[in-house]
């Protein structure tokens, strides 16, 4: 399963792009607003 990354700063938004990704488009989804996460995530760092 392919896996999106959501970077925002309100948690709103989070809930709502991931609800939409996850049920319409059957993805995967990772979200942060911290950029040292996000970096690490974006480089394969899952744990």
């Amino acid at each position: 399963m392919a896996t999106v990354l959501i970077v925002e700063d309100d948690p709103a938004n989070i809930l709502v792009f991931s609800k939409i990704l996850k049920k319409r488009a059957g993805l995967d989804v990772q979200a942060t607003e911290d950029v040292e996460e996000l970096l690490r995530l974006a480089q394969g760092g899952d744990d």
